[in-house]
């Protein structure tokens, strides 16, 4: 359907929504090579803009602001902003989760978002679209300015990044981040429905995910700028805290909210796999690679898993991007886990090998994929380089195409 649409040049609004639609559905392919998401969202985004509605619509003037006509152009007129920042939005999601920081178009629409979900017609979902465009436009602006400060020296502020960070985002926060009652001390009142934390949930979601995504990207600037390895631990640091409390908050909210969150979109279970695997390769910088010292990461990273895989086959016949990534995770900490078990004999020697002999353990490929870097000149998709157990320095590819996590998943 979606060639024939896009060989025959059809452009609609609802021809935009039925792609938004098939993209929040969607099952994962079989193979990357098959994966076709990313071509969806460019040409619904292509016929978008083709259609003009990155521009906020002109509506009709009449005295009668009850006449049916005029309420129906404001329908129509809002429908057409609607989709745009929806599909807007989700190509900003889904390049998130693929480690890319998408600059918000300058328009009439965009620049005056602010108050566009308080106009009379709009919806309950209308507040959301306002939070998650503004929150993307501090997100652009946020890496610019990371961009910049990281090549000046910070020599008595190691984790000047994430107090940056914070303090960019904090106003945010408060404006459209709001749990119901989450303060309240008064017993006496009946706690609102799950229903009711249901935007507060997404909306938290969206700035964790954008908060690691933030200082990942601040990494690789101040890898990439050849600062002290003081710099770097501290950046680490932040990295991991921020990576291990968005499996934490994701554990606890699907253990008490269960079957509602499971509707959650796919760039939020990627990036919520993404935080596991990077606590988990972060550990062994910080910590060193000492034999059951990750045995509370583990576990908190098998409830990851447990609730990945439950997410995205519930219902039974259905089989999301959550279980694939949760599957992909069982693997990563199986093979952690076999690696404590040929470790422990060792565990006892008094020469332990030193914390960098420890890190160039564990950023050396995986047992049995050396043999396969030939296959790779012949299959664009297939690869024996591991990013899960990458350093977490800069590589030579990052270099080059400017995406330092293009490769994660």
């Amino acid at each position: 359907m979606s060639k024939h649409v896009h060989t025959d040049g059809f452009k609609s609004v609802e021809i935009i929504q039925g792609y938004y639609i098939s993209l929040l559905s969607a099952t994962p392919a079989n193979y990357l090579g098959e994966e076709r998401l990313w071509l969806y969202t460019n040409y619904a985004f292509s016929i978008a803009a083709e259609l003009g509605l990155d521009h906020r619509a002109r509506q009709r003037n009449t005295r009668n602001v009850h006449d049916t006509t005029s309420v129906m152009c404001q329908r129509m007129a809002r429908n057409r902003e609607r989709n745009w920042l929806q599909i807007l939005l989700w190509e900003c999601a889904n390049s998130a989760a693929c480690g890319r920081i998408t600059t918000l178009p300058e328009t009439e629409l965009t620049q005056n978002i602010e108050n566009w979900w308080l106009h009379p017609l709009a919806d309950s979902t209308n507040r959301s679209t306002c939070a998650f465009t503004l929150f993307r436009r501090e997100m652009a602006a946020l890496d610019a300015d990371l961009r910049t400060q990281a090549v000046l020296p910070h020599p008595n502020h190691p984790h000047w990044i994430a107090e940056r960070v914070d303090l960019a985002l904090d106003s945010w926060v408060e404006r459209w981040i709001s749990f119901p009652l989450a303060t309240t001390s008064d017993t006496t009142i009946a706690p609102p429905p799950l229903e009711a934390e249901f935007p507060a949930v997404y909306l938290y979601y969206v700035y964790l995910h954008g908060r690691l995504l933030t200082l990942c990207y601040a990494l690789y600037y101040v890898s990439k700028n050849n600062n002290t390895e003081h710099d770097l631990n501290a950046i680490r640091e932040d990295c991991f805290e921020a990576a291990v409390k968005v499996c934490e908050i994701a554990v606890q909210d699907l253990q008490k909210m269960g079957d509602s969150l499971y509707c959650m979109l796919a760039p939020t279970w990627a990036m919520i796999s993404y935080a596991a695997v990077l606590a988990l390769q972060l550990f062994p910088l910080l910590h060193g690679a000492r034999p059951g010292n990750d045995v509370e990461l583990l576990s908190l990273l098998g409830l990851v898993t447990l609730h990945l895989e439950r997410a995205g086959s519930t219902p039974p016949h259905r089989f999301g991007i959550a279980t694939l990534l949760g599957q992909h995770l069982k693997i990563i900490l199986r093979t952690r886990a076999s690696n404590l078990v040929d470790l422990a004999p060792h565990s006892e020697n008094k020469n332990f090998p030193s914390l960098d002999t420890q890190r160039q353990a564990y950023n050396e490929p995986l047992a049995g994929t050396a043999g396969l870097a030939d296959m790779q000149s012949y299959d664009d998709f297939w690869t024996s380089f591991d990013p899960f157990f990458a350093s977490t320095t800069v590589l030579p590819e990052m270099e080059s195409n400017g995406e330092p996590f293009a490769n994660v998943f």
